[in-house]
């Protein structure tokens, strides 16, 4: 049984010749020992390796290859191509026992973001490149017609929006603004509850970047009113917070505080933009509203419209 093995192994039984050389011997007689069997293979197989690296030394030197090339767009794992409007590319083998010849292509834009890719040529990459340029305009294009920080202002106070929240465009109203010295800010309270985590928000703000417009705010779109809204603003003798006292007996109003209540007229909103004023929009109850606030809660001014 270990004379068929090593017979076929050596593939004598392929190659009979009426030869007898040493060498003949060597390649083709059958094998008897296992220790002849290992003198063989240096000789058969050696020539197939020597080729192997011929070919692979070829490769290197014909195309001029460096397989450290792929280091060479990178330092210390960052580009090195950091001039805006620039690029860079080197040649790289993938598969080398195949000889196929590939780009790495690194750009950087004039907003400093960064295009990588690899193609086999190197027009494929710069097409490839222009068409991410493209696609990065239009995207460009349709944000600048949302919001900017220079157009946030308290009238902007009960418009519907669309917003950027967790990463996904939702829709709600805009319930305040904030502005200090290098930010503006929008609330925006949500049609529904949107969960993050293990928790629901029912709200969010989105800011604005003065200097340059940087932040979720340049996301927020002001969506067209498709009814009509009526909106009174409203300036109270007491703070608000004291006028949740009235909502003491919860059981008895069904809620804690003013703004619960104004809210539960049916299409009413009740937004407070001062300790003691707010912003009150209705669609169609607003004259109820107003006649309530007028007998119950101290009102020191009304401004309709």
């Amino acid at each position: 049984m270990v004379h068929t093995c090593f017979y076929h192994l050596s593939g004598s039984h392929q190659h009979r010749r009426n030869v007898d050389s040493p060498n003949h011997r060597l390649f083709y007689y059958p094998v008897r020992s296992p220790a002849v069997y290992l003198r063989r293979l240096p000789v058969l197989y050696g020539d197939y390796f020597h080729c192997v690296a011929l070919i692979f030394d070829y490769l290197i030197t014909h195309y001029k290859i460096n397989y450290n090339d792929m280091e060479t767009l990178n330092k210390n794992g960052v580009s090195i191509t950091q001039i805006p409007g620039e690029e860079k590319y080197v040649k790289c083998c993938l598969g080398a026992f195949r000889g196929q010849i590939y780009f790495q292509y690194d750009y950087r834009h004039t907003d400093m973001e960064l295009f990588s890719t690899v193609a086999k040529t190197l027009d494929e990459c710069r097409k490839q490149r222009d068409e991410w340029i493209a696609k990065k305009e239009t995207i460009t294009i349709q944000i600048s017609t949302f919001m900017k920080t220079t157009e946030v202002n308290k009238k902007i106070i009960g418009r519907r929006c669309k917003c950027i929240f967790t990463g996904l465009l939702v829709t709600g109203v805009i319930e305040d603004t904030t502005e200090d010295k290098y930010t503006v800010s929008v609330k925006v309270r949500f049609d529904t509850p949107h969960q993050w985590g293990d928790e629901l928000y029912s709200y969010d703000w989105s800011f604005g970047r003065k200097a340059d417009d940087f932040g979720s705010l340049k996301y927020l779109e002001l969506l067209p009113d498709k009814t009509t809204f009526d909106a009174m603003i409203v300036t109270f003798r007491e703070p608000i917070d004291t006028l949740n006292d009235i909502f003491e007996d919860v059981k008895a109003w069904g809620v804690c505080s003013l703004k619960g209540w104004i809210d539960s007229y049916e299409s009413t909103r009740f937004t407070p933009i001062d300790v003691d004023k707010a912003v009150i929009t209705s669609e169609y109850n607003m004259e109820c509203v107003k006649e309530w606030l007028e007998h119950n809660t101290p009102v020191k001014n009304i401004i309709i419209g």
